[in-house]
């Protein structure tokens, strides 16, 4: 039995076109080789097989019963090889491929759900799966596979992991309808004078990047309630006299019975980055859907 090392694919390519065109010739010019070259590979799939493959006629090579038997399997070898060198295809349309994407509630409302129906319309048999955001195992969930991409901010992400940025966001200044507050200029003594309500999606904590910016002007705010969602904080600022700072964005999806204020410090923003492992660099629906939320995305900013 002869040794499978013995044999590569060049070896099976040339009996390939062997079997097809019969002539050394014209498998030469095929190969981009010389006719010596093809003889020499033809002496060792003599070898390999145990078998002369192919004996001289007037009319070129004539293919033995043995080299006939086997032309379909290495037909189907080189199809094979050749479909997996070939770039893949994504077709959306088509598409079965399964996602899972990870998301806080405000990204969720504010960039997800906008554009669900068009993922829908794009790709209608792909499954996507949304689940709240991972913090703590981000890295490990991702090169495990159980999340294929993330929506965060930087500051969730480590070194092993790709990141593309989507967009930057602001906070503004939000009170409900019916606030003490009418004015929609309001000095620094306002801001202080009543309670106010932040996120802390995971440790509730009750200080945040405002508290950051009061500090440094020597001052500080009353944050009387601390709550683990945005979604959450939209209804509690409706039922009550409090001010929060929320995602620009997020007010614009959810401002039923809210108003802004004109907030009386700069309190800097964030960036919105889209988050992968390297291992998924060319997963054609992955680079797929990170590219509809790309475009998604600076359509949000144009408008």
């Amino acid at each position: 039995m002869s040794d499978i090392r013995s044999l590569n694919l060049n070896l099976l390519r040339a009996l390939s076109v062997l079997l097809e065109e019969q002539n050394v010739s014209r498998t030469a010019e095929i190969l981009h080789v010389t006719q010596p070259a093809v003889s020499g590979m033809l002496s060792r799939l003599r070898e390999v097989f145990g078998d002369p493959l192919f004996v001289r006629t007037q009319h070129g090579l004539l293919p033995t019963p043995r080299a006939e038997a086997l032309a379909p399997a290495v037909r189907q070898l080189i199809a094979d090889a050749t479909q997996l060198l070939s770039p893949e295809q994504f077709d959306p349309y088509n598409s079965q491929a399964k996602l899972m994407l990870s998301v806080n509630d405000y990204m969720q409302s504010a960039l997800v759900v906008p554009m669900l129906a068009k993922l829908r319309h794009l790709a209608p048999k792909m499954k996507l799966g949304i689940r709240n955001l991972e913090i703590t195992d981000l890295a490990l969930m991702l090169a495990r596979g159980s999340i294929d991409m993330a929506i965060t901010i930087p500051e969730f992400t480590d070194t092993s992991l790709r990141t593309q940025f989507l967009y930057h966001e602001e906070y503004v200044a939000v009170v409900r309808r019916q606030h003490p507050i009418q004015s929609r200029k309001v000095s620094l003594k306002q801001f202080l004078a009543y309670d106010h309500v932040l996120v802390s999606p995971s440790s509730g904590s009750f200080a945040g990047p405002t508290d950051s910016a009061l500090k440094a002007l020597g001052t500080s705010r009353r944050v009387s309630l601390s709550v683990p969602s945005f979604l959450i904080l939209t209804e509690v600022l409706q039922q009550d006299d409090l001010i929060a700072l929320m995602p620009r964005r997020l007010f614009a999806r959810r401002s039923e019975n809210l108003r802004m204020i004109q907030k009386p410090i700069d309190v800097p923003g964030f960036d919105v980055i889209a988050v992968w492992h390297p291992r998924t660099d060319h997963e054609p629906a992955r680079v797929w859907l990170l590219e509809q939320i790309a475009e998604w995305s600076k359509s949000m900013h144009s408008e």
